[in-house]
């Protein structure tokens, strides 16, 4: 090979690492891009809570992690079956560690920490990622309203009743997705948001 062809071949060769490394800034840029681009809609409210082992539960100690929230309650006939379902689906598909489940149970009467494990351990729930919380009756409501789930307790004959919503909570405890748990699309994109921001997350310690 001249010495004409070797500084030609070099050269092509360093524009092929050079486009390479581009095209891999380019997509690292464009995941945080997209974290960035998802909105801030509120933040958090404070809690200090029950969960199903026992243990206390704050809004504190999530900080750090990405947390999907949702309401329920375990003896609840319609919606939260499939809400619940959802949520084991989510668990297998994201398996990141810094991405914790939290449910926040509003028939506390009878969802006692007891209850909330043999729910718990029926749908194979991973108690270090998933939270089933459980507290004062004014507490749970209050946990609800402050992120905006709406939810009813049963008076005159009126079963309790609550939306099937789910939200996406970041590491700085702000809410950053609303999603319809009954639609597929939705919840797709809550897995990839949360494992996305849970990337973040890892990127900015």
């Amino acid at each position: 090979m001249g010495k004409r062809q070797q500084i030609v071949t070099t050269v092509l060769w360093g524009m092929t690492v050079f486009a390479m490394l581009g095209l891999v800034g380019t997509g690292l840029w464009a995941t945080r891009a997209r974290g960035r681009m998802l909105p801030v809609y509120f933040a958090a409210p404070h809690f200090e809570l029950t969960d199903q082992n026992r243990r206390t539960v704050t809004d504190g100690q999530l900080r750090g992690s990405v947390w999907v929230a949702m309401v329920f309650f375990t003896n609840c006939p319609d919606i939260c079956p499939g809400m619940m379902g959802r949520l084991v689906e989510l668990q297998k598909a994201v398996t990141d560690p810094k991405v914790k489940l939290v449910s926040f149970s509003i028939d506390p009467e009878r969802d006692t920490p007891e209850q909330l494990k043999q729910y718990a351990e029926r749908l194979g729930a991973d108690s270090t990622r998933w939270f089933l919380l459980t507290g004062p009756k004014d507490q749970m409501f209050a946990a609800a309203e402050g992120l905006k789930l709406a939810a009813e307790p049963a008076q005159g004959g009126k079963p309790i009743s609550h939306t099937n919503r789910m939200l996406l909570v970041d590491a700085l405890g702000q809410v950053r997705g609303v999603y319809d748990s009954a639609d597929d699309a939705d919840m797709s994109k809550l897995a990839a948001d949360a494992a996305m921001l849970a990337r973040d997350a890892a990127e900015a310690r």
